[in-house]
């Protein structure tokens, strides 16, 4: 059914579009798109074993982007989006919560991003973009795994898919506190 929405999915970056059948399915009080519109993002990380080194090319990233954050920091006065010393304390107690949890010496599936245009909402794009590195990571046996910063609604739709909350986690930066999820999903037997 999610396929008559014209989804066009690959795994690890899935891209959910519109197509013309799309829109001619609709009636008149739909919001019709033109055809080849983008309207939904998955960014998944393959497995990584835990035993794995960082690679060059993934800490040459970290570094390039603490120092972009830290141009735009001068450049809008403090004001340049992330916070490149809040970035850092995150990243710790992130890794802490992932040694505490993740046991499977393989790695798992890493959702990093799953965003869905407010218009096509209810469509189940967002449902097919999950499910397409779901069922790869099925055939696998491999777990998956993702972070919300957003308790409410998206817990309780990534928990509908089966995924599961298993811990809460805090970064703490002086007065400043952000919670976030981690769900885990198993592969079912």
């Amino acid at each position: 059914a999610h396929f008559q929405y014209g989804i066009n999915c690959d795994c690890p970056i899935s891209v959910a579009k519109i197509t013309r059948a799309a829109n001619e399915s609709k009636s008149n009080d739909d919001i019709r798109l033109p055809a080849g519109t983008v309207v939904g993002v998955a960014w998944w990380y393959s497995p990584q074993a835990h035993s794995t080194t960082q690679s060059w090319s993934v800490w040459a990233q970290d570094w390039l982007l603490s120092f972009r954050q830290l141009m735009n920091n001068i450049r809008f006065l403090g004001r340049g989006g992330l916070n490149v010393r809040r970035y850092w304390i995150w990243k710790q107690v992130q890794q802490t919560a992932h040694d505490a949890i993740w046991q499977d010496p393989r790695g798992y599936y890493f959702c990093n991003v799953v965003c869905v245009d407010s218009k096509a909402r209810g469509m189940g794009v967002g449902k097919k973009l999950m499910e397409n590195v779901m069922d790869k990571a099925d055939r696998e046996n491999m777990p998956c795994y993702l972070e919300s910063s957003k308790g409410y609604p998206n817990v309780g739709i990534y928990e509908k898919m089966g995924f599961e909350l298993v811990k809460e986690i805090e970064c703490v930066d002086g007065g400043d506190v952000c919670k976030v999820r981690l769900l885990s999903w198993d592969v079912p037997y």
